[in-house]
């Protein structure tokens, strides 16, 4: 008898979008972080996920990197972040930020 098991795949989550945008785009880690007045090993910890990246550079790090926001965001085309994806979750931080709205 075969086995009919079904896997999901996997879905990226934020810290896996934002190292496959700098990557895409070639925008570089040190350009980010002048980007964002922060360090590079800030961006570092956003890329590992040991800092929550706040929500707030969303906008600018998709910008930079000349991604669709709402993929960044959301890993998908979704608009919503209160019923989509992890826009609305832990992995982003509260924390203000120069491009909040």
């Amino acid at each position: 008898m075969e086995s009919t098991n079904t896997v999901t795949a996997p879905s990226f989550q934020l810290k896996h979008r934002l190292r496959l945008a700098l990557e895409a785009s070639g925008v570089s880690k040190l350009t980010m972080a002048d980007e964002l007045g922060v360090s590079r090993q800030t961006i570092d910890n956003y890329l590992t996920g040991r800092t929550p990246f706040p929500r707030g550079y969303t906008r600018a790090w998709a910008d930079k990197c000349s991604i669709p926001f709402d993929w960044l965001a959301f890993g998908d085309a979704a608009t919503d972040p209160n019923t989509h994806g992890d826009y609305a979750t832990s992995e982003f931080s509260d924390i203000d930020s120069p491009w909040a709205a």
